[in-house]
């Protein structure tokens, strides 16, 4: 049993390690999470139902695209972190309760048929 609790241990390890970390400062990160480049890596977008811990694991596409998302959420938002298998951005949080007033940053109405 210990053996086998070692070898779980160690695969999640492993798994976690795929995510790109920034320091914790109390500030508020988006970390978009790659799954065509990771092993199980979109097991890795889990966030709290309420989004209390400053913490948000979201599926990445382009990284130009996803960029633009974070830059138009939050105008001085900063990359701090990046692996193979992903991005961290840090947003400072009192830029961003505005966009969240306002009801979020306006997608692009969808294409016309």
């Amino acid at each position: 049993m210990p053996f086998h609790l070692s070898n779980v241990h160690s695969f999640i390890a492993t798994l976690k390690g795929q995510i790109p970390l920034a320091g914790r400062d109390g500030a508020l990160r988006v970390t978009f999470v790659y799954p065509d480049r990771g092993f199980y890596a979109q097991d890795l977008v889990q966030n709290d139902p309420f989004l209390r811990g400053g913490d948000i694991r979201m599926v990445g596409g382009d990284p130009e695209e996803d960029a633009r998302f974070v830059l138009s959420i939050s105008a001085d938002a900063r990359m701090v972190a990046r692996t193979a298998n992903g991005v961290t951005w840090q947003l400072a949080a009192a830029s961003i309760v505005p966009t969240l007033r306002k009801g979020g940053p306006q997608a692009p109405p969808p294409p016309s048929r």
